[in-house]
């Protein structure tokens, strides 16, 4: 078990075991919970403004010919004024378009499940070889990363989700590469991660003659 200053405490532990019915074989599983906590870098990086590349504000013409991705309502949830909705003026000349990144201090802990099993063969009429196959099963929770200004903007707009939608600071004029506007994208803990394969090592020994 173990405490932090921030993010609270977290616990972790391991259950594995190895059965060998007979001397060439030997059968292997475990089970563990892992946690890591966010790092300095993670936690108090400064935060600041950088650029990030989209064609065009979805709320804004596209490309000149009067057509608005985004609905009214998403647009103007997220701090469109109703009379610059479809206007050319809230996409930028360059195609850049401001994102917040850096630290946060209200980071958790990242927590996985570990799943594996194999086996592990050493044939007694094969002296020096041995093959082992593990399959392995990997679900990281609370993982620490960042979603992605582009990614905001397209959960937003095209998929309404709230979440998404908070993170997205318009300036008074609904722009988004002007002053203070911007979407947020600072490192928080996004939904997970996961993998699952196979790893096969095969190993032969062979004494040299002298």
């Amino acid at each position: 078990h173990s405490e932090y200053e921030l993010g609270g405490g977290t616990a972790s532990w391991k259950v594995g075991g190895d059965w060998a019915p007979v001397p060439d074989i030997r059968c292997r599983a475990s089970f563990q919970r892992a946690v890591r906590a966010p790092n300095v870098i993670e936690l108090f990086t400064a935060q600041g403004f950088n650029l990030f590349d989209m064609d065009a504000d979805p709320c804004g013409d596209v490309s000149g010919t009067s057509v608005v991705q985004a609905s009214l309502a998403a647009c103007q949830a997220t701090g469109v004024p109703t009379a610059m909705y479809g206007s050319g003026a809230l996409n930028s000349p360059a195609g850049q378009y401001n994102f917040l990144q850096g630290g946060n201090p209200t980071l958790t802990p990242e927590e996985s499940e570990t799943l594996t099993f194999g086996v592990v063969l050493q044939p007694s009429f094969l002296p020096g070889f041995s093959l082992t196959v593990d399959y392995f099963d990997i679900q990281i929770e609370n993982l620490v990363s960042s979603v992605g200004a582009l990614n905001a903007i397209n959960a937003c707009y095209y998929n309404n989700v709230a979440s998404a939608c908070s993170l997205i600071q318009r300036n008074a004029a609904g722009q988004l590469w002007v002053g203070s506007g911007n979407v947020q994208d600072l490192n928080t803990n996004i939904g997970g991660l996961s993998t699952s394969g196979i790893d096969i090592q095969a190993n032969y020994r062979v004494d040299l003659a002298d």
